[in-house]
């Protein structure tokens, strides 16, 4: 979980994410513990110039059963 009001930022620079070329992660998990449960999902989008220019997406096999509170 990201706190969306959070204001560190490591190597800042004066790029304009409106003209630049970077990818955006999103990782899916089977729970809140970043000791006990997996990472089940990884998506990723590419952005270049403000447009979408692919993305990527696959399913992680956990090695234990996902909670129903999860599915």
């Amino acid at each position: 979980m990201v706190d969306e009001y959070d204001t560190h930022i490591f190597n800042p620079s004066d790029n304009n994410l409106e003209t630049s070329t970077y990818v955006s992660f999103d990782l899916e998990t089977s729970g809140l513990s970043a000791r006990c449960d997996e990472i089940i999902e990884i998506g990723a989008v590419k952005h270049k110039n403000g447009m979408i220019v692919d993305t990527f997406q696959t399913f992680i096999k956990p090695t234990k059963k996902i909670s129903q509170f999860t599915t």
